[in-house]
């Protein structure tokens, strides 16, 4: 089972749960967008984001294939950490950083970490 297969499976899982779940998403279009969106609950929220100066897609290409599943999304062409923030500001309970490197990579630039 690869990474995107456990994320959906939680994801949903909370969704179906009542809880509010967001995913800040940013994925290269080579990878499976389609296949991740069509497994995704239609209460789950996509806030799509692109990193400047990286090869990620504009957002618009990721958001026809979110409106292609009937999702909900938002999207932030100036990069993840604004999605974020909106993401705990709409009041997710759950929130989701994932896509690739590039997104992850800006989201910790902002956001310390520690390993417990």
């Amino acid at each position: 089972m690869n990474a995107w297969e456990h994320h959906i499976k939680f994801l949903n899982e909370e969704a179906g749960n009542g809880k509010k779940v967001g995913v800040v998403f940013g994925m290269m279009e080579d990878r499976p967008i389609s296949e991740i969106f069509s497994k995704l609950d239609k209460r789950v929220v996509i806030y799509i984001c692109r990193v400047k100066n990286t090869p990620l897609p504009p957002v618009d290409v990721t958001a026809k294939i979110a409106n292609k599943y009937g999702l909900t999304y938002k999207t932030f062409p100036d990069g993840p950490n604004r999605a974020l923030e909106v993401a705990k500001e709409d009041g997710c309970d759950t929130i989701l950083c994932s896509g690739g490197f590039f997104l992850c990579g800006e989201i910790l630039k902002n956001y310390p970490t520690r390993i417990v």
